[in-house]
């Protein structure tokens, strides 16, 4: 009777909601599973039913960010900041499409009027100030924001190179696109997909970000590469791996799922591989080292000597493959939104100490905004 009782107040707690709210949470259920469309759609009959629904408003400003529409996510900030002026939330977004857009000086007033205890307000103004190359008033907000939030990787990363170049942005100001590759590691339902045996849940997360950085690589005039572990000539080339390090289930077990001819070796049914896109099967963590893959063969036939690294798991197969790169004189760029491993933590230190010894390390949206198209590129 009691769990009767119970499934009615909850019945009834949701058809109390208005209906803006309950489309509100259908959208906000469907942008957890990803279907980015499906949540669209939900905004949209939420904000038909109350145009001025600040909590749509701000998820629909998210979304359009996602997909690279500036204007719309605009529009939709502004007027989550008309409906409600003192909520903290759409200043955030709006601060934050500023800085999408490299309005430093607009990001910095728009999130200087937001909540300043959370972390992320902390964080984008350090940024932002750093983009103007106000590197005392950056190193000032970078402190707070890690006080706040010590475990933050994006803070954790941005701060240490600040430290380290002593204002310095980054090594790489331009990213020559036609000498550039994404290289794309292991993003196949062995290591992304929800039951399967190496699964990273926070691979599945950044498959939007990969997306969009192909596009922007592509149409800039670069190279992507889908790299894949395989099982084929694993236990000839990789055998006191499978001997020693793994018990026989566990060998037994990778080496079915990452056969050529099973699902665990696919890519993940998310990401957005073109014909024309280069396809490399690698044995061993990293594709760099000698007889894992082609991949720097293939690399050097298109001429491409400097590389973007994403994929999973960002302190093993991606870090393996961006250290070996750099070894063979690539210059290379690991995009710390379009990496996952399965903590914070461990996704942190493996940035950092990239960061200090090996190469750059950047977020997607800062590596497309210093990517030089071919039609742009001054012939040497």
């Amino acid at each position: 009777m009691s769990d009767m009782v119970a499934g009615g107040w909850i019945l009834v707690f949701l058809l109390a909601q208005p209906p803006a709210a309950r489309d509100y949470q259908k959208a906000t259920e469907l942008f957890a599973k990803h279907d980015l469309q499906g949540a669209e759609d939900a905004l949209d009959e939420s904000l038909q039913v109350d145009p001025q629904y600040v909590p749509a408003l701000a998820l629909k400003a998210r979304l359009a960010m996602i997909a690279g529409r500036m204007d719309v996510a605009r529009r939709a900030v502004a007027a989550a900041i008309a409906a409600d002026p003192k909520q903290s939330g759409p200043r955030f977004l709006l601060g934050f499409c500023l800085y999408l857009d490299n309005d430093f000086q607009g990001a910095r007033d728009a999130l200087a009027r937001a909540d300043q205890d959370e972390a992320r307000v902390s964080l984008y103004i350090a940024l932002s100030e750093e983009g103007m190359n106000h590197t005392d008033a950056a190193t000032l907000y970078y402190e707070r924001s890690l006080k706040l939030d010590p475990m933050n990787a994006e803070a954790r990363v941005a701060y240490s190179r600040l430290l380290r170049r002593q204002g310095k942005l980054v090594n790489h100001n331009e990213i020559d696109a036609v000498r550039t590759a994404l290289v794309v590691i292991d993003m196949q339902n062995h290591f992304v997909a929800e039951g399967f045996p190496v699964e990273v849940p926070a691979a599945r997360d950044i498959v939007p970000t990969i997306n969009r950085l192909a596009r922007a690589v592509r149409i800039a005039g670069g190279q992507v590469v889908w790299v894949q572990t395989t099982a084929t000539g694993a236990l000839e080339r990789w055998a006191n791996h499978h001997k020693y390090m793994l018990t026989p289930e566990r060998a037994a077990k990778r080496l079915a799922s990452l056969d050529e001819s099973a699902d665990g070796f696919r890519l993940f049914s998310g990401l957005e591989p073109l014909p024309y896109d280069l396809r490399v099967k690698k044995i061993k963590y990293s594709a760099f080292i000698a007889g894992s893959s082609d991949i720097d063969a293939q690399l050097k036939t298109c001429g491409v000597d400097a590389v973007l690294i994403a994929g999973t798991a960002t302190n093993v197969c991606c870090e393996s493959s961006a250290r070996d790169a750099m070894m063979l004189d690539y210059r290379v760029i690991m995009l710390s939104d379009a990496t996952a491993t399965w903590t914070d933590e461990e996704h942190a230190a493996t940035l950092d100490n990239f960061m200090l010894f090996f190469g750059d390390v950047m977020t997607a949206d800062e590596a497309i905004g210093r990517l030089v198209p071919a039609k742009d590129r001054q012939s040497a």
